[in-house]
Protein backbone atom coordinates (compact mmCIF):
# COMPACT_ATOMS: atom_id res chain seq x y z
CA UNK A 1 0.00 0.00 0.00
CA UNK A 2 1.12 3.42 -0.95
CA UNK A 3 1.69 6.19 1.11
CA UNK A 4 -0.93 8.17 -0.65
CA UNK A 5 -3.53 5.12 -0.44
CA UNK A 6 -2.41 4.52 3.37
CA UNK A 7 -3.35 7.91 3.99
CA UNK A 8 -6.68 7.79 2.20
CA UNK A 9 -7.76 4.52 3.90
CA UNK A 10 -6.87 5.24 7.18
CA UNK A 11 -8.71 8.92 6.61
CA UNK A 12 -11.87 6.98 5.37
CA UNK A 13 -11.52 4.48 8.39
CA UNK A 14 -11.25 6.94 11.15
CA UNK A 15 -14.71 8.58 9.70
CA UNK A 16 -16.17 5.79 9.98
CA UNK A 17 -15.12 5.02 13.78
CA UNK A 18 -15.77 8.59 14.64
CA UNK A 19 -19.36 8.12 12.62
CA UNK A 20 -20.34 5.05 14.88
CA UNK A 21 -20.35 2.56 11.55
CA UNK A 22 -17.92 0.27 13.76
CA UNK A 23 -18.15 -2.85 11.82
CA UNK A 24 -17.11 -0.67 8.77
CA UNK A 25 -14.13 1.14 10.60
CA UNK A 26 -12.91 -2.77 12.28
CA UNK A 27 -12.94 -3.86 8.89
CA UNK A 28 -10.86 -1.08 7.34
CA UNK A 29 -8.21 -0.92 9.81
CA UNK A 30 -7.71 -4.66 9.79
CA UNK A 31 -7.16 -4.67 5.46
CA UNK A 32 -5.08 -1.57 6.12
CA UNK A 33 -3.00 -3.68 8.81
CA UNK A 34 -2.89 -6.87 6.23
CA UNK A 35 -1.03 -4.53 4.25
CA UNK A 36 1.09 -2.37 6.92
CA UNK A 37 1.05 -4.85 10.16
CA UNK A 38 3.30 -2.74 12.28
CA UNK A 39 1.71 0.85 12.17
CA UNK A 40 1.15 1.52 15.32
CA UNK A 41 -1.61 4.84 15.01
CA UNK A 42 -3.62 2.11 13.53
CA UNK A 43 -2.92 -0.57 16.11
CA UNK A 44 -4.18 1.90 18.67
CA UNK A 45 -6.98 3.13 17.03
CA UNK A 46 -8.32 -0.92 16.23
CA UNK A 47 -7.33 -1.40 19.89
CA UNK A 48 -10.20 1.29 21.10
CA UNK A 49 -12.41 0.36 18.71
CA UNK A 50 -12.26 -3.47 20.25
CA UNK A 51 -12.90 -1.76 23.45
CA UNK A 52 -15.68 0.14 23.04
CA UNK A 53 -17.55 -2.63 22.30
CA UNK A 54 -16.13 -5.17 25.27
CA UNK A 55 -13.88 -6.99 23.25
CA UNK A 56 -11.08 -6.51 25.68
CA UNK A 57 -8.58 -9.06 25.08
CA UNK A 58 -8.09 -8.25 21.63
CA UNK A 59 -8.32 -4.65 22.44
CA UNK A 60 -5.68 -5.34 24.93
CA UNK A 61 -3.58 -7.22 21.87
CA UNK A 62 -3.39 -4.37 19.54
CA UNK A 63 -2.85 -1.93 21.88
CA UNK A 64 0.26 -3.90 23.97
CA UNK A 65 1.55 -4.37 19.88
CA UNK A 66 1.24 -0.23 19.44
CA UNK A 67 2.89 0.39 22.53
CA UNK A 68 5.71 -1.78 21.49
CA UNK A 69 6.34 -0.06 18.40
CA UNK A 70 6.43 3.27 19.98
CA UNK A 71 6.05 3.63 23.45
CA UNK A 72 5.70 7.45 23.37
CA UNK A 73 2.76 6.93 21.77
CA UNK A 74 0.57 8.79 24.40
CA UNK A 75 -2.95 7.91 23.47
CA UNK A 76 -2.17 4.57 22.79
CA UNK A 77 -0.84 4.05 26.54
CA UNK A 78 -3.76 5.78 27.85
CA UNK A 79 -6.49 3.39 26.15
CA UNK A 80 -4.56 0.45 27.08
CA UNK A 81 -4.46 1.59 30.65
CA UNK A 82 -8.55 1.65 30.16
CA UNK A 83 -8.50 -1.27 28.91
CA UNK A 84 -6.95 -3.12 31.53
CA UNK A 85 -8.44 -1.06 34.10
CA UNK A 86 -11.77 -3.07 32.54
CA UNK A 87 -9.56 -6.58 32.72
CA UNK A 88 -9.24 -5.41 37.00
CA UNK A 89 -5.53 -5.35 36.38
CA UNK A 90 -4.91 -2.25 38.12
CA UNK A 91 -1.40 -2.56 38.78
CA UNK A 92 -0.76 -2.70 35.30
CA UNK A 93 -3.33 -0.35 34.64
CA UNK A 94 -1.61 2.24 36.94
CA UNK A 95 1.87 1.66 34.71
CA UNK A 96 0.10 2.29 31.54
CA UNK A 97 -1.63 5.20 32.98
CA UNK A 98 2.08 6.91 33.96
CA UNK A 99 3.48 6.30 30.61
CA UNK A 100 0.73 7.99 28.97
CA UNK A 101 1.85 10.84 31.34
CA UNK A 102 5.79 10.34 30.61
CA UNK A 103 4.64 10.15 27.48
CA UNK A 104 2.59 13.66 27.40
CA UNK A 105 2.69 14.94 30.40
CA UNK A 106 -0.27 17.19 29.84
CA UNK A 107 -2.29 13.84 29.31
CA UNK A 108 -5.34 15.30 31.04
CA UNK A 109 -7.92 12.11 31.27
CA UNK A 110 -4.52 9.71 31.96
CA UNK A 111 -3.96 12.17 35.14
CA UNK A 112 -7.45 11.21 36.03
CA UNK A 113 -7.42 7.85 35.43
CA UNK A 114 -4.36 7.09 37.23
CA UNK A 115 -5.45 9.40 40.15
CA UNK A 116 -8.97 7.68 40.55
CA UNK A 117 -6.73 4.23 41.16
CA UNK A 118 -4.15 5.70 43.33
CA UNK A 119 -6.93 7.22 45.41
CA UNK A 120 -8.91 3.75 45.65
CA UNK A 121 -5.77 2.18 46.76
CA UNK A 122 -4.78 4.84 49.65
CA UNK A 123 -2.16 6.25 47.90
CA UNK A 124 -3.40 9.59 48.27
CA UNK A 125 -0.11 11.52 48.15
CA UNK A 126 0.96 10.48 45.20
CA UNK A 127 -2.57 11.30 43.73
CA UNK A 128 -2.29 14.79 45.51
CA UNK A 129 1.41 15.02 43.20
CA UNK A 130 -0.47 13.42 39.86
CA UNK A 131 -3.15 16.27 40.21
CA UNK A 132 -0.99 19.22 41.33
CA UNK A 133 1.37 18.33 37.92
CA UNK A 134 -1.54 18.13 35.42
CA UNK A 135 -3.73 21.52 36.88
CA UNK A 136 -0.24 22.78 35.36
CA UNK A 137 -1.76 22.17 32.00
CA UNK A 138 -5.18 22.33 32.64
CA UNK A 139 -5.72 24.98 35.82
CA UNK A 140 -10.03 24.38 35.53
CA UNK A 141 -9.81 20.53 34.62
CA UNK A 142 -13.10 20.04 37.37
CA UNK A 143 -12.60 16.61 37.87
CA UNK A 144 -8.64 17.03 38.81
CA UNK A 145 -9.36 19.77 41.17
CA UNK A 146 -12.16 17.05 43.27
CA UNK A 147 -9.94 14.55 43.04
CA UNK A 148 -7.02 16.92 44.09
CA UNK A 149 -9.37 17.65 47.40
CA UNK A 150 -10.19 14.59 47.86
CA UNK A 151 -6.23 13.19 48.08
CA UNK A 152 -5.74 16.30 50.70
CA UNK A 153 -8.72 15.42 52.56
CA UNK A 154 -7.44 11.74 52.80
CA UNK A 155 -4.12 12.89 53.99
CA UNK A 156 -5.46 15.23 56.78
CA UNK A 157 -5.15 18.56 55.00
CA UNK A 158 -8.79 19.78 54.97
CA UNK A 159 -7.83 23.52 54.97
CA UNK A 160 -5.85 22.59 51.42
CA UNK A 161 -8.43 20.63 50.57
CA UNK A 162 -11.12 22.91 50.67
CA UNK A 163 -10.65 25.52 47.50
CA UNK A 164 -10.03 23.09 45.24
CA UNK A 165 -13.39 20.90 46.04
CA UNK A 166 -15.08 24.38 45.93
CA UNK A 167 -13.74 25.08 43.06
CA UNK A 168 -14.86 21.29 41.59
CA UNK A 169 -18.39 22.42 42.93
CA UNK A 170 -18.71 25.59 41.50
CA UNK A 171 -17.53 24.36 38.11
CA UNK A 172 -19.69 20.91 38.18
CA UNK A 173 -22.60 21.54 40.40
CA UNK A 174 -24.07 17.81 39.62
CA UNK A 175 -21.07 16.59 40.96
CA UNK A 176 -22.16 15.02 44.09
CA UNK A 177 -19.11 12.83 44.94
CA UNK A 178 -17.54 16.27 44.84
CA UNK A 179 -19.99 17.63 47.32
CA UNK A 180 -19.71 14.78 49.76
CA UNK A 181 -16.07 15.27 49.77
CA UNK A 182 -16.53 19.20 50.11
CA UNK A 183 -18.97 18.59 53.18
CA UNK A 184 -16.12 15.92 55.05
CA UNK A 185 -13.59 19.15 54.42
CA UNK A 186 -16.38 21.24 56.47
CA UNK A 187 -16.84 18.73 59.31
CA UNK A 188 -13.15 18.50 59.65
CA UNK A 189 -12.95 22.33 59.55
CA UNK A 190 -16.08 22.21 62.70
CA UNK A 191 -18.44 24.45 60.08
CA UNK A 192 -21.14 22.22 60.27
CA UNK A 193 -23.67 24.48 59.17
CA UNK A 194 -21.98 24.25 55.71
CA UNK A 195 -21.61 20.80 55.40
CA UNK A 196 -25.35 20.29 55.93
CA UNK A 197 -26.18 22.13 53.76
CA UNK A 198 -24.03 20.07 50.98
CA UNK A 199 -25.75 17.05 52.81
CA UNK A 200 -29.27 18.01 53.22
CA UNK A 201 -29.82 17.34 49.56
CA UNK A 202 -27.60 14.47 48.91
CA UNK A 203 -29.15 12.22 52.14
CA UNK A 204 -32.79 13.13 50.68
CA UNK A 205 -31.62 12.03 46.94
CA UNK A 206 -29.80 8.95 48.10
CA UNK A 207 -31.68 7.80 51.59
CA UNK A 208 -29.87 4.57 51.63
CA UNK A 209 -26.16 5.70 51.66
CA UNK A 210 -24.09 4.68 54.57
CA UNK A 211 -21.79 6.94 53.73
CA UNK A 212 -23.92 10.33 53.42
CA UNK A 213 -26.05 9.26 56.41
CA UNK A 214 -22.33 9.10 58.77
CA UNK A 215 -21.13 12.16 57.54
CA UNK A 216 -24.86 14.27 58.30
CA UNK A 217 -24.88 12.09 61.75
CA UNK A 218 -21.42 13.56 62.50
CA UNK A 219 -22.70 16.72 61.80
CA UNK A 220 -25.79 16.88 63.46
CA UNK A 221 -24.35 15.61 66.76
CA UNK A 222 -21.26 18.03 66.71
CA UNK A 223 -23.79 21.07 66.01
CA UNK A 224 -26.03 20.06 68.87
CA UNK A 225 -28.62 18.70 67.09
CA UNK A 226 -28.64 15.01 69.35
CA UNK A 227 -32.61 13.94 68.25
CA UNK A 228 -31.26 14.61 64.49
CA UNK A 229 -28.39 12.65 65.11
CA UNK A 230 -29.91 9.62 66.58
CA UNK A 231 -32.55 9.66 64.08
CA UNK A 232 -29.54 9.59 61.67
CA UNK A 233 -27.84 6.43 63.67
CA UNK A 234 -30.93 4.86 64.00
CA UNK A 235 -31.43 4.41 60.04
CA UNK A 236 -27.92 3.35 59.67
CA UNK A 237 -28.13 0.74 61.89
CA UNK A 238 -31.25 -0.02 59.89
CA UNK A 239 -29.13 -0.32 56.76
CA UNK A 240 -26.27 -1.67 58.68
CA UNK A 241 -27.00 -3.24 61.93
CA UNK A 242 -23.19 -3.34 62.89
CA UNK A 243 -21.73 -0.04 61.93
CA UNK A 244 -19.47 1.29 64.45
CA UNK A 245 -19.68 4.75 63.48
CA UNK A 246 -23.73 4.87 64.21
CA UNK A 247 -22.68 3.28 67.03
CA UNK A 248 -20.44 5.28 68.96
CA UNK A 249 -22.36 8.28 67.52
CA UNK A 250 -24.94 7.17 69.60
CA UNK A 251 -22.95 6.47 72.93
CA UNK A 252 -21.59 9.87 72.61
CA UNK A 253 -25.55 11.21 72.24
CA UNK A 254 -26.36 9.06 75.31
CA UNK A 255 -23.71 10.51 77.71
CA UNK A 256 -24.51 14.53 76.64
CA UNK A 257 -28.03 13.74 77.74
CA UNK A 258 -26.87 12.10 80.94
CA UNK A 259 -27.24 8.76 80.39
CA UNK A 260 -24.62 7.02 81.22
CA UNK A 261 -26.44 3.21 81.37
CA UNK A 262 -27.09 3.82 77.20
CA UNK A 263 -23.65 5.71 76.90
CA UNK A 264 -21.91 2.21 78.52
CA UNK A 265 -24.40 0.11 76.18
CA UNK A 266 -23.33 1.56 73.16
CA UNK A 267 -19.96 1.91 74.12
CA UNK A 268 -19.94 -2.21 75.15
CA UNK A 269 -20.91 -2.60 71.73
CA UNK A 270 -19.03 -0.82 69.55
CA UNK A 271 -15.96 -2.37 71.58
CA UNK A 272 -17.40 -5.49 70.81
CA UNK A 273 -17.66 -4.82 66.89
CA UNK A 274 -13.96 -3.16 67.02
CA UNK A 275 -12.20 -5.27 69.04
CA UNK A 276 -8.78 -4.02 68.14
CA UNK A 277 -10.03 -0.23 68.31
CA UNK A 278 -8.04 1.91 70.98
CA UNK A 279 -10.36 4.68 71.11
CA UNK A 280 -13.47 2.38 71.54
CA UNK A 281 -11.65 1.13 75.02
CA UNK A 282 -10.67 4.47 75.99
CA UNK A 283 -14.50 5.50 75.60
CA UNK A 284 -15.20 2.59 77.75
CA UNK A 285 -12.59 3.95 80.32
CA UNK A 286 -13.59 7.30 80.11
CA UNK A 287 -17.45 6.04 81.26
CA UNK A 288 -16.36 3.82 83.91
CA UNK A 289 -14.36 6.55 85.73
CA UNK A 290 -17.38 8.91 85.41
CA UNK A 291 -19.41 6.15 87.32
CA UNK A 292 -16.05 5.54 89.43
CA UNK A 293 -15.64 1.85 88.76
CA UNK A 294 -12.03 2.32 89.13
CA UNK A 295 -11.11 -1.49 88.44
CA UNK A 296 -12.84 -1.59 85.01
CA UNK A 297 -11.56 1.92 84.26
CA UNK A 298 -8.03 0.58 84.55
CA UNK A 299 -9.03 -2.43 82.62
CA UNK A 300 -9.99 -0.01 79.83
CA UNK A 301 -6.90 2.18 80.10
CA UNK A 302 -4.71 -0.44 79.87
CA UNK A 303 -6.26 -2.32 76.67
CA UNK A 304 -6.49 1.11 74.96
CA UNK A 305 -2.50 1.55 75.90
CA UNK A 306 -2.23 -2.17 74.82
CA UNK A 307 -3.84 -1.15 71.03
CA UNK A 308 -2.20 2.12 70.70
CA UNK A 309 0.78 2.83 72.89
CA UNK A 310 1.33 6.49 71.57
CA UNK A 311 -2.07 7.51 71.36
CA UNK A 312 -2.48 10.23 74.34
CA UNK A 313 -6.31 10.38 73.45
CA UNK A 314 -6.42 6.38 74.72
CA UNK A 315 -4.81 8.06 78.51
CA UNK A 316 -7.49 8.92 80.92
Amino acid sequence: MRDAEFRAAATDAFRSHRAGRLNDAEAAYRKILHARPDTPEILQLLGTLLGQVGRLDEARTNLERAVTLECTNADAQYNLAECLYRLEETGSAKNAYRAALAAQPGHVAAAIGLTGLLLAAGEAREASEICRAALQYAPEEPLILAQLGASLLDTGEPSAARDPLETAVRLMPDHDLAKQNLAATMIELEDFEAALTLLQPLVNANPSSLELLQLAAVALSASGQPMRAGLACQRILELESNNVVAINLLCDIAGRMGDGALALEHAHRAAELAPDGSKEAARLAELYERITDLDAAQKWTDRALQLAPHNASASI
